[in-house]
């Protein structure tokens, strides 16, 4: 049995500019956030999903084994800048983990709004809900410049859609995302919101690299998503907001 986790955040970030000379061709590849089982059999194993490397490993934050994002020289795109963090609530017997991720990858920007259940300190399917915010920063402030609305799901412990954003809000300019996600005790919606740290998004297509201008700071005032309305199976979930996204995958 899982211990009880621990109630405190943190935000990871990692930069990986891997080929100095890329080609990015056309089409899309969307971040999918791996199915396979991860435990402690699992340790250490790596895989690939639609441009993103994972590897299973044990995390403090919420005392179990999850995949996190990792980075192999596995194949293309071999580009990946990605930053995250995390929140943890826990109500009488439930607990519940949300992990906000910000990434750039060749075809543009993503989000992630991972949600891990547990009740009694052992993994718990239940049903899930996350939605991502997505911010740039102007210089002085951070601009909120899109939300992915409510999205459901429930067929495991975890819930982690990955939102493709294309190029987003514009490049040369910092970016990060406030992740939500809930999960459903039985009676009430169990959540949390987790900041994930900015990344960089370069231009693309300029023939001379950006110098980067002054690293943001703070974060957007907080003003939380409404949580779910109506229990699952009569849910009423937030629409998106502001630029949305190109693709969703759960």
């Amino acid at each position: 049995m899982k211990a009880p986790f621990r109630g405190w955040r943190h935000v990871l970030t990692t930069f990986l500019l891997v080929a100095a000379t890329l080609v990015i061709g056309q089409g899309s590849a969307y971040a999918d956030y791996p199915g396979n089982q991860c435990d402690d059999a699992a340790q250490d194993d790596i895989v690939t999903v639609s441009g993103e490397t994972w590897i299973c490993g044990y995390d403090g934050d919420i005392d179990d084994y999850i995949w996190k994002p990792e980075f192999e020289e596995l194949g293309p795109p071999n580009y990946w800048i990605f930053s995250y963090g995390w929140a943890t609530s826990s109500t009488g017997s439930y607990e519940h983990g949300t992990r906000s991720r910000m990434e750039f990858l060749p075809d543009g920007v993503h989000t992630g709004g991972d949600d891990f259940s547990y009740r009694n300190g052992s993994r718990w399917r239940t049903t899930h809900i996350s939605e991502n915010l997505l911010y740039y920063w102007d210089g002085s402030t951070w601009v909120q410049c899109g939300g992915t609305g409510q999205v459901s799901g429930s067929s495991s412990f975890t819930f982690a859609p990955t939102w493709g954003w294309g190029g987003a809000c514009g490049e040369s300019r910092y970016y990060a995302t406030t992740a939500w996600s809930w999960q459903w005790t039985g009676s009430a919606w169990n959540g949390s919101s987790a900041w994930s740290g900015f990344v960089w998004v370069p231009c693309r297509g300029c023939l001379a690299a950006a110098d980067k201008p002054p690293a943001p700071t703070g974060r957007p005032p907080a003003e939380p998503p409404q949580p779910p309305v109506g229990p699952p199976g009569r849910l009423k979930l937030r629409p998106p907001t502001g630029t949305t996204p190109q693709s969703l995958h759960m």
